[in-house]
């Protein structure tokens, strides 16, 4: 399981938008993904990032950035 997708399932399971450290901690406690970064959080952020409405994003959409570090899933 690729990270966004570890995030789609938990943020799915909250309904509600989370934080990247929420996101993170959900992740780790349904071990679902294991992480081996030094910063896993920033990882995170930045995995939904780059799959977020952001405008220099390119490709899929797949977040929305609800505010500093939070997402909600789209669609």
């Amino acid at each position: 399981m690729k990270i966004y997708e570890a995030a789609t399932q938990v943020m799915r399971q909250s309904g509600r938008p989370m934080t990247a450290k929420e996101i993170y901690d959900a992740i780790i406690k349904e071990q679902l993904f294991k992480f081996e970064a030094k910063d896993p959080i920033s990882v995170v952020n930045q995995t939904l990032r780059k799959k977020s409405d952001v405008p220099a994003n390119k490709g899929k959409i797949l977040f929305k950035r609800v505010g500093p570090s939070t997402f909600t899933i789209t669609g």
